[in-house]
């Protein structure tokens, strides 16, 4: 059997290995949350956090490839294809964010199709296929499928319109002709596809496959921990230095009592250890009488 002073050991070493994983996940969390706070490239910017993070962050505040940056007091990307977009608005909950491009706010329907997406962490829901079309009239009564006129494409005595592709026959007037049949996202917003033309901004989804179940939607936020560099799901407002400190005193409790413990327990066996050498002692000398000599007599 072993020595009751190693089982106290690793009994307490047992029970130290969940707080000092505690501790470790605390203090990573705290120096990420000082690190690597919430930041913004103006009052009316969108938030930027993990996964992204701006230029003038320490690089472990985000991944690579979502690295953003302030332009004036327009928060910044830079697709390897595409050039450079602003971004209008971050959703962590559905994570997608919308892009938009002042080049497009003149005529916006001339840029549509045109987003590549090669190289970079972002991916579209999917894309349709637009038509477009050229008419002699304004028309007074059109499907949610079509949009227009649009200004900016139409001419004296021509309105350019544009239609999904698989719009009904019916719904596309006969004194309108086909022109043009070309590419647009589908992530171009959940807006509606007649106000693009108002509000012409891309939408663009990411996946973080590190914490793929980790959804904010129920109250849980990604970010990275410094001590193990990976990305963990954690949930909003939770205290972890108060539970390392709950954790900490009652560690130092255990140990307290443990100490305690064995200190009596040794005091204990000294005692017993004590008594038994008496007790020898005492039958040695009924069994061992003294010896008298003829001259001690």
């Amino acid at each position: 059997m072993a020595p009751f002073s190693h089982v106290l050991a690793i009994t307490l070493t047992v029970l130290c290995i969940p707080h000092l994983t505690l501790v470790i996940l605390a203090h990573g969390k705290d120096n990420f949350a000082k690190e690597c706070p919430p930041s913004s490239c103006s009052e009316e910017g969108p938030v930027v956090r993990y996964p992204f993070r701006l230029d003038s962050r320490p690089p472990h505040c985000g991944y690579d490839k979502f690295v953003l940056y302030c332009s004036g007091n327009n928060t910044a990307l830079r697709l390897p294809f595409s050039g450079e977009y602003n971004v209008t608005s971050i959703d962590y909950i559905f994570s997608h964010l919308s892009i938009t491009r002042y080049s497009w706010t003149p005529c916006p329907w001339r840029n549509i199709g045109i987003l590549n997406l090669t190289g970079s962490p972002f991916s579209d829901f999917s894309y349709m296929n637009v038509t477009w079309l050229d008419c002699p009239t304004v028309l007074t009564s059109i499907s949610n499928d079509v949009a227009g006129p649009i200004s900016c494409l139409s001419s004296q005595g021509r309105f350019t319109y544009v239609a999904i592709t698989d719009t009904p026959i019916w719904n596309v007037p006969a004194n309108c002709t086909k022109t043009n049949t070309s590419h647009a996202y589908y992530g171009w917003g959940p807006w509606g596809f007649q106000e693009f033309d108002a509000r012409p901004q891309a939408l663009l989804y990411w996946e973080d496959y590190d914490v793929i179940n980790c959804s904010e939607e129920n109250g849980h936020h990604c970010e990275s921990n410094l001590e193990t560099r990976k990305s963990i799901c954690s949930v909003k407002d939770s205290h972890w230095g108060l539970i390392a400190g709950i954790s900490s005193g009652v560690l130092s409790i255990l140990l307290l009592g443990g100490f305690t413990f064995h200190i009596i327990h040794q005091s204990n066996k000294k005692r017993n250890i004590h008594r038994k050498v008496e007790h020898f002692l005492r039958r040695y000398r009924v069994m061992n009488p003294t010896r008298y000599t003829y001259d001690d007599l």
